[in-house]
């Protein structure tokens, strides 16, 4: 069964990352919190919510990425 509080926090995340400027520091540390936040206390079971797992998958790997380059 889908998780709506999730996907409520991945859409307010969404909104607020788009209004950021990624091309400064600031704006790249605020991306990346964003990312992480979306991690904390989620965990979604890939056989009950496919989408959320790999939404979350996603964004993990967006963190991931930017925080290594």
């Amino acid at each position: 069964m889908a998780d709506h509080r999730f996907w409520n926090q991945l859409l307010e995340h969404s909104e607020q990352i788009a209004t950021l400027n990624a091309r400064t520091a600031d704006g790249r540390a605020q991306l990346l919190s964003h990312l992480y936040t979306l991690e904390e206390g989620t965990e979604p079971d890939p056989a009950d919510d496919f989408e959320a797992f790999v939404a979350l998958s996603l964004c993990r790997s967006v963190a991931r990425a930017l925080s290594q380059s």
